[in-house]
């Protein structure tokens, strides 16, 4: 599901799929190597992701937008057990649209 999304933003976002908290760090190379361009990087936090990752991930979002501001934007889908492939799509496409939004963490969940 993740790689579809990637395939999805080609062009419109640099996606890193987290696994665990070092990706935080991809994250943020990925934002200072892309600092001339315009554009969004996304987090995309897997649901395997351990709960203590997860959390840090989560909280590095804020600050790492801030450093990239004004020309990168940086976001992140907080994905839960049971998050369907289309809402995960949805969502990634309305940030890479929302050109006026950093440092926004959605979380997408199972639907009832």
């Amino acid at each position: 599901m993740t790689q579809a999304v990637a395939a999805a933003l080609a062009g419109q976002a640099r996606v890193v799929i987290a696994a665990d908290a070092a990706a935080l760090a991809e994250l943020r190379h990925t934002v200072s190597d892309s600092r001339a361009d315009s554009g969004l990087a996304l987090l995309i936090i897997a649901e395997t992701v351990p709960k203590l990752d997860r959390a840090l991930l989560i909280a590095g979002i804020g600050p790492i937008a801030i450093d990239a501001a004004p020309t990168m934007r940086v976001a992140a889908l907080d994905l839960a057990d049971g998050a369907r492939a289309d809402d995960v799509l949805a969502a990634a496409l309305f940030l890479a649209a929302a050109t006026s939004s950093t440092g926004q963490v959605l979380r997408i969940g199972a639907r009832d």
